[in-house]
């Protein structure tokens, strides 16, 4: 489940078993999450990091005849769904727990990964202004890492 910060800026996840065998009857494999706030979804696709899965989640207006509303920008590890495992999901808090990190620019787009960055624009971004950079932990230091070197094979 899932827990907001007292301030409302983060949020925490608990850790549960996650099964990806047939157990007996058990036919329910993998993971999900339940959004605690109501009409809270998930509309854009995941970008996936280092075996961290990052999404944003929208949560309309209460008002129907309003425009607008909020969301998150999460992170969960990929294969269990909860925290990742001794790892920062979000640099910018130094809670290893933090899954969530509330949006501040209206409801968040589709978030794009440069580097160290996630950037994220919303509906109050206005030509390129407003858009939210995240810090989040490099290839190298999430344990993973990709092509170090190429070498070209020539056929002759």
């Amino acid at each position: 489940s899932i827990t907001t910060s007292q301030d409302g800026n983060t949020r925490a996840l608990s850790s549960n078993t996650v099964s990806y065998i047939q157990t007996g009857n058990n036919s329910n494999y993998g993971w999900y999450i339940n959004l605690p706030t109501s009409g809270e979804r998930v509309v854009v696709r995941p970008n996936l990091r280092a075996g961290i899965l990052y999404f944003n989640t929208m949560t309309p207006s209460l008002n129907p005849c309003d425009y607008g509303g909020g969301g998150w920008l999460m992170g969960v590890n990929a294969i269990t769904g909860s925290n990742a495992q001794n790892k920062k999901i979000f640099y910018s808090y130094s809670d290893l727990g933090v899954v969530g990190v509330k949006f501040e620019h209206g409801i968040p787009s589709q978030s794009a990964i440069l580097g160290n960055y996630l950037y994220t624009p919303g509906t109050h971004t206005i030509d390129g202004t407003n858009i939210q950079r995240t810090r989040i932990p490099s290839i190298s230091t999430a344990g993973m890492g990709g092509r170090m070197s190429w070498k070209e094979i020539l056929i002759e």
